[in-house]
């Protein structure tokens, strides 16, 4: 046998004399066999050499097709190595594009599985020679085609081979669209790969850019795959925010229309990686600045990646407010789908207390818009009205300022959406209770909500709900806010549905504020100043005959403030009617109740018209039975009462009013309106009224009460009461600086000691009359009248006292 040296040399010429002589493929294929065969650890260089002999021969890639593929199955160890050392030689003889790609076929068809070492030495001999990108793009997609399942690696080996030797960017894109664009079903992989491989060499962003946009270009259909691949590879190889923030941009610019689901997946892979907070909001800010058409969109995606990854709150408010930042003018839609994300997957009401709160902290001067977003997702998905509140609570902490403007728009979101006058005010309260001293405007706010969005006859049951709510989370300011709701009603509902709806709401109102009555009453009854006085009137009447339930306690007091209004809107002609049908409209009450209310009616008379005063009295006196201007000596006021409402009263009546304070009447304050002289010895019956009227109006403790008494033709000269109560006993001292007046009281004392009683309730009463002759300290004292003072039984047949007469003062 020749020697082995002999038998390569003669096997050279053999293969020189074969290709010069246009020997077909197969002949070279066999003379490359039977050369590696011969020499297994020279195959690369004796397949290289052969390779080298045929280009420079003009063979065509066919022919360098089947050098390769012959010498591989020869050798598959040293695959690679032979694949390389072809490719050189084709590409130091210049051959094109489709040379190589003919001869990387070859290569991989004949060893599968060293396919990406194969393919990755012929892109590294090309790269070597300066080879252009469409060469190393010939190169992958025939390595691909030939292998597909084996595409991401082919390509990481590909690209690993280009980083290694500097390739530029436009290299790696090349790289990447032809190995996807080979092998579409693996783009995600490949495309992850690539970036690996690229990473892993220390690649900066902009290649990484490069390599998402080209593989998106290539399979726009799986660009939310290829961009979480490519995340993904980033965050394992430690990747900054700012290298995630490019490959997300890049992919988006990429595939527009895929914005939102290719966020999504490069959250998700940045969550499942365990990233910082800070990391997603890199990620939110340049999604949605390379789209901003699509910023709630992508921000529902990413939150949505987000929590089902259970990312805490504090992760959902960064991406909240990164989102916002990039897009203000989206804020409301942003912070919507960011909550609907989150509701649908479950999350407690801290959770969209936390997004609430970043979204207005992002866009302040969006922030009704957003509360009325978030709240309507909330809705939307069934939350409930403790989610509501936490929502309202959460923006107006934010932007106290808005509280009003923020409250309205939750209420009408919440309306829109179908909610109940109990979510409606549930979050009226809380509302107020994070912002208490906007509590009438945010009430004014929710209940023009109301009015502008519900039916009528759904408003009136809501309007007095929301009031109380209100008043109930800021009792300081129930008056105001009663009378904000109240002004909203009138402006805005029928007038044949006011009566019922302001008394609801004075009613409502003054259920939660005990001693607020009064108040409220007031602040009701002055938002009819405006409106007819047939109407007015109306309204003021069902006002007291719910204020009369509602706070039967503080009925005297509410009624005194209600007059006042009517007062003011009725004219003075009609007051006698009016009152009449104000008194008409009172419920079941104790007759004592009944004489207090219409001693309060009968104080506010000096100040009409004298051409009035006289109707004004006989219309009280038909409606409440009392005597105003005929009880007889000792009678007691409220046995003037009518019949039908002592039966009404019933047999408690007078214990029921044993509660009820004598309304307060400052010291000093004049009771004026004595009816006509009367030509008479007998104290006139209009005195003896007038002065048990006035004592039942006191409120009388340890201190003396002074009350002066007109100058009348009946009581001539001036006439002042000191009156004090102490344990039962009501002790009067009467001054008449007229001697017929006071002789006159003097003569009638137990009629006056009978009115006193009957005014105060006491089971005692002393008095004593001082004259302008009487002796006391001041004057010196005198000859005349004097002074005489009686103690006496109180009507029921109580012992008082006895009589006694002086000269002198007596107290």
């Amino acid at each position: 046998m020749p020697h082995p040296n002999r038998l390569r040399k003669l096997q050279e010429r053999s293969r020189k004399h074969a290709i010069q002589a246009g020997a077909s493929p197969e002949t070279l294929s066999a003379i490359t066999q039977a050369s590696v065969q011969v020499s297994p650890e020279s195959a690369p260089q004796t397949a290289g050499a052969i390779a080298q002999a045929a280009i420079q021969a003009g063979a065509p890639p066919e022919t360098l097709a089947a050098i390769t593929q012959a010498a591989v199955q020869a050798s598959p160890e040293s695959a690679p190595q032979i694949a390389g050392s072809i490719a050189q030689a084709a590409i130091q003889a210049g051959a094109p594009p489709e040379t190589l790609a003919a001869i990387t076929q070859a290569a991989v068809q004949a060893s599968p599985e060293s396919a990406p070492q194969i393919a990755g030495s012929i892109a590294q001999a090309a790269i070597q020679a300066g080879a252009p990108p469409e060469t190393l793009s010939a190169i992958t997609q025939a390595a691909v085609e030939a292998s597909p399942e084996s595409a991401p690696q082919i390509a990481r080996a590909i690209a690993q081979a280009s980083v290694q030797a500097g390739a530029p960017p436009e290299t790696l894109s090349a790289i990447t669209q032809a190995a996807v664009q080979a092998s579409p079903e693996s783009a995600p992989q490949t495309a992850g790969a690539i970036a690996q491989a690229a990473i892993q060499a220390g690649a900066p962003p902009e290649t990484l850019s490069a390599i998402t946009q080209a593989a998106i270009e290539a399979s726009p259909e799986s660009a939310p795959q290829i961009a979480g691949a490519i995340a993904q590879a980033a965050i394992q190889a430690g990747a900054p925010p700012e290298t995630l923030s490019a490959i997300t941009q890049a992919a988006i610019e990429a595939s527009p229309e895929s914005a939102p689901q290719t966020a999504g997946a490069i959250a998700q892979a940045a969550i499942q990686a365990g990233s910082p907070p800070e990391t997603l909001s890199a990620i939110t800010q340049a999604a949605i600045e390379a789209s901003p058409e699509s910023a709630p969109q992508i921000a529902g995606a990413i939150a949505q990646a987000a929590i089902q990854a259970g990312a805490p709150p504090e992760t959902l408010s960064a991406i909240t407010q990164a989102a916002i930042e990039a897009s203000p003018e989206s804020a409301p839609q942003t912070a919507g789908a960011i909550a609907q994300a989150a509701i649908q997957a479950g999350s407690p009401p801290e959770t969209l207390s936390a997004i609430t709160q970043a979204a207005v902290q992002a866009s302040p001067e969006s922030a009704p818009q957003i509360a009325g977003a978030i709240a309507q997702a909330a809705i939307q998905a069934g939350a409930s009205p403790e989610t509501l509140s936490a929502i309202t609570q959460a923006a107006i902490e934010a932007s106290p300022e808005s509280a009003p403007q923020i409250a309205g728009a939750i209420a009408q979101a919440a309306i829109q959406a179908g909610a109940s006058p109990e979510t409606l005010s549930a979050i009226t309260q809380a509302a107020v209770q994070a912002s208490p001293e906007s509590a009438p405007q945010i009430s004014k706010e929710v209940s023009e909500a109301v009015v502008k969005t519900m039916p009528t006859e759904a408003a009136v049951v809501a309007l007095p709900m929301i009031s109380s709510a209100a008043a109930e989370a800021a009792p300081a300011s129930a008056p105001q806010i009663a009378e904000s709701v109240a002004g909203v009603a009138v402006e805005n509902l029928p007038s044949q549905v006011l009566p019922g709806v302001l008394s609801a709401i004075a009613g409502e109102t003054a259920g939660v504020v005990p001693g607020g009555a009064p108040a409220i009453a007031q602040a009701v009854a002055g938002v009819v100043v405006d409106l007819p006085p047939s109407a007015a009137l109306d309204i003021l009447s069902q006002l007291v005959s719910t204020m009369a339930q509602a706070a039967p306690s503080e009925l005297p007091q509410v009624i005194s403030t209600i007059v006042d209004q009517l007062v003011s809107v009725v004219p003075a002609e009609q007051l006698p009617t009016a009152l009449a049908s104000l008194l008409d409209s009172l419920p079941e009450i104790p007759k004592e109740m009944l004489a207090q209310i219409v001693a309060a009616l009968l104080s506010r008379i000096p100040a009409l018209p004298d051409e009035i005063q006289a109707a004004v009295r006989q219309a009280i006196e038909g409606v409440s039975g009392a005597a105003v201007s005929g009880a007889k000596p000792g009678a007691d006021i409220s046995a003037g009462v009518s019949k039908d409402t002592l039966d009404k009263s019933g047999e408690n009546a007078a214990a029921e009013s044993a509660s009820v304070p004598a309304p307060a009447m400052q010291a000093g304050v004049k009771a004026e309106g004595v009816e006509a002289p009367r030509d008479q010895k007998e104290i006139p019956d209009n005195i003896l009224k007038l002065i048990s009227e006035t004592v039942s109006r006191i409120q009388i403790g340890d201190t003396q009460t002074t009350i002066t008494l007109q100058k009348t033709p009946d009581l001539p000269g001036d006439t002042t009461l000191e009156v004090r109560m102490e344990n039962g006993r009501l002790e009067v001292v009467i001054n008449a600086t007229d001697p017929q007046t006071a002789q006159l009281l003097q003569n009638n004392m137990a009629a006056l000691q009978g009115a006193l009683a009957a005014g105060a309730g006491a089971s005692q009463v002393s008095v004593t009359i001082e004259g302008p002759d009487t002796a006391t300290e001041s004057d010196g004292g005198s000859d005349g009248v004097g002074e005489r003072s009686e103690t006496s039984e109180a009507p029921g047949g109580k012992k008082v006292g006895s009589n006694r007469e002086s000269g002198g003062a007596s107290r």
